[in-house]
């Protein structure tokens, strides 16, 4: 499978939504996070819908503390936020979990999940934009 990593800011709802499939290292992830902060309408504040549902990751607990340091030192990633991450996989929760373990003192809150549901329930999305906001997700993951 080819890696594919979309995303889209929607700065009306001070959300960034990101789609991920294939198999991932940790160089790539911290590379891919770069890119979306150099974004115009990026925001560090904004709250981060992470869908991880249909990659792997290739790395250990190295590369996410790797990546914590990254934010740590770039101040343009440096922001309050909620980040919740589409799990489902074994894999996936465990990547998500080192990262919430070692996130040390980033004011970033977490929360894994399983359902866009709890997604969007956890970074404050009203109920009716929920059909709005999954239509993007859509639109990310048939992307070419």
């Amino acid at each position: 499978m080819i890696n594919k990593f979309k995303y889209v800011i929607l700065s009306n709802k001070s959300l960034i939504l990101e789609y991920y499939s294939g198999a991932f290292y940790g160089d790539e992830l911290i590379e891919l996070k770069k890119k979306v902060s150099r974004d115009k309408d990026y925001n560090s504040n904004y709250n981060v819908i992470h869908d991880f549902r249909d990659a792997e990751f290739l790395f250990g607990v190295d590369k996410i503390i790797t990546y914590i340091r990254q934010i740590f030192d770039d101040s343009k990633m440096f922001g309050n936020r909620k980040s919740t991450m589409i799990t489902s996989s074994p894999n996936q929760v465990v990547a998500s979990s080192w990262f919430e373990m070692n996130k040390q003192d980033l004011p970033i809150s977490i929360k894994i999940c399983s359902t866009f549901e709890c997604a969007f329930s956890f970074v404050g999305l009203k109920t009716e934009d929920w059909v709005y906001v999954e239509s993007f997700f859509n639109n990310l993951r048939k992307a070419p």
